[in-house]
């Protein structure tokens, strides 16, 4: 049972914060609304004020050579990794300069993989739409050359040593085959003396036997085949310019080393032409999957976006704020407040009044707001159950609480009643009761309590109004230099007792309670009500004067809600 009733209690509870805080948005609606409307337009000058952006794309797929030994599998993943890889290359320092200094237009490009595809997005941003086209343009040729020079570096080391090998073998090659021609000349100029030596020496045996006087025709026949062989034999050395090399070692060595210069050299163009291959088949592929497009409209600004964004923020700003000022604000604002941190009870709750209506019980009694202060006289007549009530001060924490108008409505409610009432202006430093009834203040209640042979009577004034409001006032009469001694003298509390006898109802209207003026009433009266301006009347003040109260040992019957926002009223 009583875990029930804590969870009942919790509910109202919560039920009744969530009351609270709707009724603050409520009465801060048009500051929330206000704060929306320049927040939106704040939003869409913004928007105004950008440069409009466009923004298009195109998709790169990222394909690399096939290798035999790759499953096809491996094959996907490997140029999905590709593709990653080269659209971090796309963000580096420098790219989108090169791509600006490629196409000759001003933009942005970057560049992302997709999600497990071998495809990298180049996407353009530009304030021109007809520079998205080129930009995205050079951005793959840029793209492609920064792939190749990436390969490249990767074999230059390789290709360079290559290189530098075969340059030094071409020089042997060229060293060596000029050894090899000197020594082929070295040896056919020895040859050729030699033959010609012979020559010389043939055809002088020659001449000597055919000069003699019996020639040996055989001998002859033998020198001339001679002779023959050596002039063939020197004829082929004239046109060759050779001789066998098997007749010369160093010819020989010479040949073998040039032979095996040769195989050197053939080996290291095979091995660049390799490494070249290589570098060809590892550089993967940028086919472009889809044209670039111009775009029709900017992506920036999203005008209508940003303005129902800013708008919303605005809102939730406004919102919050109030909900914040609406939880660390210290006045008295709603029922709840009241119960909890005054601990009182509330008698009435007076809505806002219209502007320049300060006794709407007389001017319309169908209003919210007659109809308050009859539920005002109504909830005062069930407090005189226990304990009559004559003699009412009303007074507030504070000033400009709106005490003097309360009073008058109180009034002319009672009057409404038939109840013989008078309204007693019992603020002697600043009186209002006259202007409001529009009454006069020469003579009055400071007047009487000075002089003890004034009549009451004399200085009582009737007010008339219409839909029979009709109550007795005694207005302040002229501001006295002291007028706490004069509301704390015996007088005045002769005067109270004959005003009693005369009326159903007195109605005090009392200084704030700023003022100890109203402390020495309160304790005369039969009860006090307590007057607060909602959102106004801190809670503190509400406390102070309390205390106040209690300290005077004045009956306070309850508070009374004033200025209540029409809508949240409840």
């Amino acid at each position: 049972m009583i875990n029930g009733q804590s969870t009942i209690s919790s509910a109202t509870a919560l039920l009744e914060t969530l009351k609270r805080y709707s009724r603050a948005l409520l009465r801060w609606a048009w500051l929330v609304a206000l704060i929306a409307a320049l927040g939106a337009l704040g939003g869409y000058l913004y928007s105004k004020s950008q440069t409009p952006m466009y923004a298009s794309s195109m998709r790169v797929m990222v394909v690399r050579p096939i290798k035999e030994q790759s499953s096809d599998l491996t094959y996907l993943m490997s140029n999905i990794d590709v593709a990653r890889t080269y659209s971090q290359l796309a963000q580096t320092a420098g790219f989108n300069q090169r791509v600006i200094e490629r196409s000759g237009k001003i933009g942005f490009v970057a560049a992302f993989a997709m999600q497990d595809a071998q495809f990298v997005v180049l996407s353009a941003q530009t304030p021109d739409p007809q520079a998205a086209v080129p930009l995205l343009n050079a951005a793959l040729a840029v793209l492609a050359d920064e792939i190749r020079s990436l390969q490249d570096d990767r074999y230059a080391q390789v290709e360079t040593s290559l290189n530098s090998q075969i340059n030094s073998i071409s020089l042997e090659i060229e060293q060596t085959r000029a050894d090899l021609d000197a020594r082929y000349s070295l040896l056919v100029a020895e040859e050729k003396n030699n033959l010609e030596t012979q020559i010389f020496e043939l055809e002088r045996q020659l001449a000597s036997l055919r000069a003699a006087s019996a020639p040996n025709s055989q001998q002859i026949s033998q020198l001339q085949t001679r002779l023959l062989a050596n002039r063939q034999a020197y004829t082929a050395l004239l046109q060759t310019n050779r001789v066998a090399a098997s007749r010369d070692a160093e010819i020989t060595r010479l040949e073998r080393t040039l032979a095996l210069y040769q195989t050197l050299y053939t080996n290291l163009m095979t091995n660049r032409e390799n490494v070249r291959l290589l570098k060809l088949q590892g550089t993967p592929s940028l086919i472009k999957v889809e044209e670039p497009y111009e775009p029709l409209a900017p992506y920036v600004p999203r005008t209508g976006r940003n303005t129902v964004l800013a708008g919303l923020a605005s809102l939730g700003l406004a919102i919050g704020l109030v909900i914040v000022f609406e939880f660390f604000s210290d006045t008295l604002k709603t029922v709840e407040t009241v119960r909890q941190r005054l601990g009182i009870p509330i008698l009435g709750q007076i809505p806002f009044g219209r502007a320049g209506d300060r006794l709407p019980v007389e001017s319309d009694p169908r209003s919210s707001e007659s109809e308050a202060y009859r539920i005002l006289r109504t909830n005062l007549a069930f407090s005189a159950i226990d304990a009559p009530l004559r003699i009412i001060l009303l007074t507030s924490p504070g000033l400009g609480e709106g005490k003097s108008t309360v009073a008058a409505n109180l009034a002319a409610v009672f009057s409404q009643a038939s109840r013989r009432v008078l309204l007693v202006d019992a603020n002697l430093r600043r009186p209002s009761l006259h202007k409001l009834l529009d009454l006069q203040n020469r003579l009055g209640l400071s007047d009487a309590i000075r002089d003890v042979d004034m009549g009451l009577a004399e200085l009582i004034q009737p007010y008339h109004g219409q839909n029979q409001v009709k109550f007795d006032v005694l207005s302040s009469g002229g501001l006295p230099p002291n007028p706490l001694e004069l509301l704390a003298s015996e007088r005045m509390g002769q005067i109270l007792v004959q005003v009693s006898g005369m009326f159903d109802v007195v109605l005090l209207d009392a200084s704030g309670l700023a003022l100890p003026d109203a402390q020495v009433l309160a304790a005369r009266a039969d009860g006090t009500l307590l007057i607060g301006w909602t959102g106004r009347t801190r809670v503190a003040a509400a406390h102070n004067a309390l205390e106040k109260l209690a300290s005077s040992r004045a009956r306070v019957l309850g508070l009374v809600l004033n200025a209540i926002p029409g809508q949240l009223l409840g």
